[in-house]
């Protein structure tokens, strides 16, 4: 996956392994901890969100307490210099596993992007055992230990693709069936029943998770973060079933017509 981001994002924050490296790990020192929790400290980007059984006024007035030395709070902002690959790009690293491990992805879309509804769709109509990629790639040609859709929004960008566990001889033919898949979602208009399928478990699966006074908090809090209205979690399951099958292809070909990134981990290169 590491290999995977680095080539979509290449020196962007994104294309950074997020535990750091070694090197970095080791200079980290006390000092440089103290630094930054003072920092953390002064931060004038504090967002609060609180969800369960509490009265509203007593518990603004403490927090309005706790915070009052704190100074006044504006938007963080800051935008990253970001090139995406404007070619196909592939990318191999030799390990001596009896699985080869294969990431197929394109860029994908920002956390405020209108119609990133369309391409969660998407995800969910190739998702799981009843979803196209398992039932393509696994139950008929059995390609694949195990398959599953991948798609990360950011502020920036994110991307969208998919992840397959394959024997080393069949890296070839799991990567032109990925690719395949994806296609088949531009040139035809997903069916009416498997689309309905799609969205009631996306739709099904976001109102458990809500369901825990936790989750409900951390979505309002990035939501907030991120610049997206708090209402558009209320709105979540509409938006869902609002999408239709042109919407749906009309997003695999803006996604899937872009140049792709190819991430294996194997023995062999299969190119």
């Amino acid at each position: 996956a590491q290999n995977f981001m680095r080539e979509m994002f290449k020196s962007h924050p994104y294309g950074r392994d997020m535990l750091g490296h070694e090197a970095q790990i080791k200079g980290i020192t006390e000092e440089r901890v103290y630094e930054h929790l003072c920092y953390m400290r002064k931060s004038a980007n504090l967002n609060i969100a609180v969800v369960g059984d509490v009265t509203r006024e007593p518990l603004i007035e403490k927090l309005e307490e706790i915070t009052a030395q704190l100074p006044r709070g504006e938007r963080f902002e800051r935008e990253f210099d970001l090139v995406l690959p404007q070619t196909e790009q592939r990318t191999f690293h030799e390990l001596k596993k009896e699985q080869t491990h294969i990431i197929v992805g394109y860029p994908g879309l920002t956390f405020t992007d209108k119609d990133r509804y369309a391409l969660q769709v998407i995800q969910s109509v190739l998702a799981g055992q009843g979803g196209r990629l398992f039932l393509e790639l696994r139950d008929k040609k059995s390609l694949a230990y195990t398959v599953s859709p991948l798609r990360m929004e950011g502020i920036d960008a994110g991307y969208f693709g998919a992840y397959i566990a394959c024997s080393p001889e069949k890296a070839q033919t799991a990567i032109e069936m990925l690719i395949g898949e994806f296609n088949k979602l531009g040139e035809f208009r997903v069916g009416e029943t498997e689309l309905k399928r799609a969205q009631r478990f996306i739709v099904g699966r976001h109102d458990i998770e809500l369901q825990k006074n936790s989750s409900i908090a951390s979505t309002l809090l990035f939501d907030d973060i991120y610049g997206i209205s708090f209402k558009e979690t209320r709105s979540f399951a509409q938006r869902i079933m609002d999408v239709d099958a042109q919407q749906v292809q009309t997003m695999a070909r803006r996604i899937f017509s872009q140049p792709k990134v190819i991430s294996v981990v194997g023995q062999t290169c299969p190119w």
